[in-house]
């Protein structure tokens, strides 16, 4: 597929991270000025085909960690010459190459499978074919003379294309940088053996911590109006913008989740800042960009506004649907925005469980005196129609009362940790309720 200079810089936005299925991709790839003086650049994409039509469309995500080896000779034998990764929005590149033959070798994890080839214009399509052996595809017969960015490989999950995440599923999230999905500059959760990449609604909450369980919901719970709701189902489109990916590998090449950090403080231009672009500006500011990275970002960021809203002479982006996940485990701590074009399988994709965990706190007394004694009780229940599995709360103290002396708390099921305010809970079975009571001294 022939791809403008403008087209390369895919690579910037449309993220997928597909480390934990080790997919081995053989491809030729990029432009870059300073390789071409020496050589000639092969590359250019591969992404996660949805709708597995191969053809490449605005909403469907790059694959990054994917391994792409390099051959000398037009049929991929022998030992490969070169090899890279792809970067976490699918972009790969091998400069300064002699004019030659080479081939591409891809192979795929368990359950991808490779889009059909040749569908559309060379721009568009994937350009991969099987081969005898099982999730192994090449490109063969590749006559270099000049830089070449027109090599696409578009794969889909035979178990799970274009993952519907059930409403009231339960969401976890996982250790920092556990999963091969990861997204070091966004919010990454896991709702069964589907991977969620998403971001923060609300700047004056805590951020989420590791161990949160969220619950997706169809709708916000910041009361939000029905037209920013509808400008932040547009701006997820930035994703796949060639104008805006294009951006993104100029000012920082490999370094593509800059664009994360972006798209979150317009995600808060929309929930807390009160549509004050000079608050973004400050936030792009304090970052460690350089000076015309700064000026660069804060460009962008003002055309993605342009673009989302339709404004300025742009036309107007289409409508991304979003998952809305509210954080059970502690209020004070952030809810998140799930664009649909960054949720991916995993290997093997088995459907996430429904589940509807219910959190309430008491009081014995509502007015108390110093060296009074009163107690709180949290009670949760998990309504189900699944089990609740790896269950924490957070609850602590408030400034004023401490733990009565000599009364540890007590918690009909798993443990609490008074210094970190945990609440353990572990496993609930559907209808299951257990409490927890802590007895305070008021200071």
């Amino acid at each position: 597929m022939k791809h403008n200079l403008a087209l390369n810089a895919k690579d910037s936005a449309r993220l997928l991270v597909l480390a934990p299925l080790f997919l081995n991709i053989l491809l030729i790839i990029g432009f870059s000025p300073e390789a071409q003086a020496a050589g000639s650049s092969l590359g250019n994409y591969v992404w996660y085909d949805q709708n597995m039509d191969g053809i490449q469309d605005a909403n469907e995500a790059g694959i990054g960690q994917v391994t792409v080896a390099l051959y000398d000779n037009p049929s991929c034998t022998g030992t490969e010459i070169a090899s890279t990764t792809t970067t976490k929005t699918g972009w790969y590149q091998f400069d300064n190459l002699a004019s030659d033959s080479y081939c591409l070798q891809f192979t795929a994890p368990n359950n991808w499978s490779l889009s059909p080839a040749d569908k559309t214009s060379d721009n568009l399509d994937s350009d991969a074919l099987a081969t005898a052996s099982a999730n192994q595809f090449v490109i063969k017969d590749i006559n270099l003379s000049t830089t070449d960015a027109s090599y696409d490989v578009g794969l889909f999950h035979a178990q799970c294309t274009a993952p519907v995440v059930p409403i009231g599923s339960q969401a976890i999230m996982p250790n920092f940088g556990t999963s091969p999905w990861h997204h070091p500059n966004a919010y990454n959760v896991e709702v069964g053996d589907l991977n969620l990449v998403g971001f923060c609604l609300e700047k004056p909450d805590a951020d989420p911590a590791v161990g949160d369980l969220f619950k997706v919901n169809a709708a916000d719970r910041q009361s939000l109006s029905t037209a920013r709701v509808d400008n932040l189902k547009r701006l997820f489109s930035a994703l796949g913008d060639p104008e805006v990916l294009d951006s993104i590998n100029t000012e920082f090449a490999s370094s593509t989740q800059s664009l994360d950090t972006l798209l979150q403080n317009l995600v808060w231009y929309y929930t807390d800042w009160s549509e004050d672009f000079s608050k973004v500006s400050t936030a792009i500011d304090d970052t460690d960009w350089t000076s015309n990275q700064k000026t660069a970002m804060k460009a962008l960021g003002q055309l993605i506004l342009d673009k989302t809203q339709g404004t300025n002479g742009q036309t107007r982006y289409t409508l991304t649907e979003v998952y809305w996940l509210h954080n059970q485990t502690d209020t004070s701590r952030q809810d998140l925005i799930i664009p649909t074009n960054y949720v991916f399988p995993d290997e093997q994709c088995s459907l996430p469980q429904l589940v509807d965990v219910q959190l309430t706190k008491t009081i014995s007394a509502n007015t108390a005196k110093r060296g009074d004694t009163l107690s709180y009780e949290l009670v949760v229940t998990n309504k189900g129609p699944s089990t609740a599995t790896q269950i924490k709360i957070t609850d602590q103290l408030p400034s004023g009362v401490s733990l009565k002396a000599g009364t540890p708390p007590v918690a009909q099921q798993g443990s609490y940790n008074a210094t970190t305010g945990i609440w353990e809970v572990g496993n609930l079975s559907t209808g299951q309720t257990v409490n927890l009571i802590l007895t305070v001294t008021v200071d």
